[in-house]
């Protein structure tokens, strides 16, 4: 009998040593977060629009799929407070809706406005910045006068996207906003004519505009909105909101040791203020 017991204990050894990291996944805590997609350099799929669904990643691991800026600071942030991540990538209004109905604890990047306020806390922290501007042909001859000054016309508007309270205070009758599902295509009708202005982020929209080699095709307006923007919990949530303060503690820190301006560096992006 001993005989027989002695010969299993190797086995039974590398049984738990196989084990082991399976157990070390489970034991750590999670972080349901949720992005978008198409929002480079901030965060975005390679290839584009590829399904990322509840994709695990233990501290130290990184995405094989998503990348960018602010992804670089969320995934460091939540890592160095202890917590893997289960990571999903949706569009903006799907991913919106599905936080408020609680099947993920943690939403980036989101841009404050009264209304979500009333429903999400925002992190103390922000992960990007955005400075809104209108893009419009090279050969326009439109002029910045300042948005009550705009002549009616036709502006392309990301769907979903917040321009700032002055630009959602214009009415229909003073411009004609059009819904984009991408920046692409929102470049697509300005430069064919459909419509004389594509409102944007300008780091977002630069990137962009650079990878479809049109920059030299564009000419921007002054920036009429200077916004940042948070990660949000959802407020009747407490372990999100939990979740929600680690990440600020963390980013507090990234701040202090230069990381997130090391990070700012490599994604080609300007100094913070």
């Amino acid at each position: 009998m001993f005989a027989k017991l002695r010969r299993g204990i190797p086995g039974l050894c590398l049984l738990l040593l196989l084990a082991a990291p399976c157990l070390a996944r489970a034991e750590q805590p999670v972080a349901r977060v949720v992005t978008l997609f198409g929002y480079a350099p901030y965060c975005f799929t390679i290839p584009a629009l590829k399904s990322v669904h509840r994709e695990l990643l233990t501290p130290g691991e990184d995405s094989l799929h998503f990348q960018g800026y602010s992804w670089d600071i969320i995934r460091e942030a939540l890592h160095r407070a202890g917590f893997s991540i289960e990571l999903s990538v949706a569009p903006w209004k799907r991913a919106y809706r599905a936080t408020m109905q609680g099947e993920y604890d943690l939403l980036f990047p989101a841009t404050k406005t009264p209304s979500r306020e009333k429903i999400f806390t925002f992190g103390k922290v922000p992960v990007n910045d955005s400075r809104a501007l209108l893009y419009v042909r090279k050969d326009s001859t439109l002029e910045w006068a300042g948005l009550d000054r705009l002549p009616f016309m036709n502006v392309a508007v990301q769907r979903g996207f917040s321009y700032g309270d002055e630009w959602e205070a214009i009415q229909p009758d003073q411009l004609r906003k059009y819904e984009v599902n991408s920046i692409e295509l929102g470049f697509g009708m300005l430069l064919s004519g459909r419509v004389q202005a594509f409102a944007g982020y300008e780091a977002n929209w630069d990137y962009v505009a650079r990878q479809m080699e049109i920059t030299d095709q564009l000419r921007k307006l002054p920036v009429f909105h200077n916004g940042l923007e948070y990660a949000i919990a959802r407020r009747s949530d407490p372990q999100a909101c939990l979740k929600l303060r680690a990440l600020d503690r963390s980013m507090r820190e990234m701040l202090e040791d230069g990381t997130i301006r090391d990070l700012r560096v490599k994604w080609k992006l300007a100094p913070l203020e």
